[in-house]
């Protein structure tokens, strides 16, 4: 388990698996920020 632990961590397989993700997680974060501005401001009751 360690030598795995160890061979993901290493700069070049952790740079791929982040160069990956990024985008995912990107899209992820733009699609919960518009709907948490959607539901904020059109949704939310008024004062």
């Amino acid at each position: 388990m360690w030598k795995t632990l160890h061979q993901l961590a290493a700069p070049p397989r952790l740079y791929q698996i982040c160069g990956r993700l990024v985008p995912w997680l990107a899209a992820a974060g733009i699609i919960v920020l518009a709907t948490g501005w959607v539901r904020g401001f059109g949704f939310a009751p008024a004062d």
